[in-house]
């Protein structure tokens, strides 16, 4: 298993495009800008912003291609609530998620249990206040990922930790 490096990234994604990553099915974030190749393998914490994304076509979109059963109130606002991995970018797709000038693959998504934080504009560093939690948070949800399918339960992993 990839362990995180000493830094790791965070991308402010406004609502529901966050959710829709790291609950849902969506593994390109479009964007404007891309970043060096260096990045590529690099762990991404995904960060929902504060502000929801409030266009119809948002909903029509999600309802849609995700297929997704969360509503407006249900959504994490202003915390890191996912991680994954950036394997690479692309100018072009046929997947339904992909309408921006640079896509950003996404792949081995996990949902992490909230680390309240602000987010900044483009890619930002996380502050070491939040990267401990994320870090922990993510060795969590990996450990029951791998848990829950074999029928252990998190009340079982606690007595054992």
């Amino acid at each position: 298993m990839k362990t995180m490096k000493r830094h790791i990234y965070g991308l402010t994604i406004l609502q529901p495009w966050a959710a829709a990553i790291v609950w849902g099915n969506k593994r390109i974030e479009n964007r404007d800008w891309r970043v060096s190749n260096k990045l590529i393998g690099e762990f991404i914490a995904i960060h929902a912003g504060k502000k929801m994304d409030n266009r119809w076509e948002t909903d029509h979109f999600i309802w849609d291609v995700m297929n997704c059963e969360f509503g407006r109130g249900q959504v994490v606002m202003g915390a890191i609530i996912g991680v994954a991995v950036l394997d690479g970018f692309t100018e072009a797709s046929d997947d339904p998620w992909f309408f921006g000038k640079w896509g950003w693959k996404l792949r081995d998504v996990v949902p992490i249990k909230p680390v309240p934080c602000r987010g900044k504009q483009g890619l930002w560093s996380l502050p070491p206040e939040v990267l401990g939690p994320v870090r922990a948070n993510y060795q969590a949800a990996k450990l029951e990922m791998v848990a829950l399918p074999l029928g252990i339960t998190p009340e079982l992993l606690a007595e054992h930790s």
